[in-house]
C-alpha cells in the first residue's frame, strides 16, 4: 500500500512519463473548469476568493503550485456543487468523497490516479459536443 511512498523516498516514479503527461493535463483541466463555471455564475464570482485563500497557504508555505490546484480544486469542487445542487448534493458529495478517498488510499500513485480521472471526465462534455454516431 505504501509503494508511492517508497518509489518517492527513493527518488523514481512508479507512473511512466506517458501518464504523467495525461495527468498534469487533466489536473490544469479541471482547474480551468472550475474557475470558469465560478465566472459564468455572475453571483457566485466572489466564491473565488475563497478559493484562493484555501490553495494560498500551499503556496506560500510549500512554494507547490501542484499543492495549490489540489487545495483549489477540493474547496472548488465543494463550493461549487453546493451553489448548484443546495442541499441536494450532500448524498452525492458523500459517494464522490468515499470514491477519492479510497483512490487516495489504494493508488500507489494518487496524483497520476486523480489527474486521469480528471482528464478522463474533462473529455465528457467534448463527446456530447461531437456525438459518435
Amino acid at each position: 500500500m505504501l509503494l508511492g511512498l517508497k518509489a518517492r523516498a527513493e527518488g523514481r516514479l512508479d507512473a511512466p512519463m506517458s501518464f504523467l503527461a495525461i495527468a498534469h493535463a487533466g489536473w490544469a483541466a479541471a482547474g480551468i473548469a472550475v474557475v470558469s463555471l465560478f465566472l459564468n455564475r455572475r453571483r457566485c464570482r466572489y466564491c473565488l476568493a475563497l478559493l484562493v485563500a484555501a490553495a494560498l497557504p500551499a503556496l506560500l508555505m510549500s512554494s507547490d503550485f501542484q499543492a495549490a490546484l489540489a487545495a483549489f480544486l477540493a474547496a472548488g469542487i465543494t463550493i461549487l456543487g453546493f451553489l448548484v445542487f443546495c442541499r441536494n448534493w450532500w448524498g452525492s458529495f458523500l459517494i464522490i468523497g468515499s470514491i477519492v478517498m479510497l483512490t487516495l488510499l489504494l493508488a500507489p500513485e494518487a496524483y497520476t490516479a486523480t489527474g486521469l480521472i480528471y482528464h478522463q471526465a474533462s473529455l465528457f462534455p467534448a463527446l456530447r459536443i461531437w456525438p459518435i454516431s
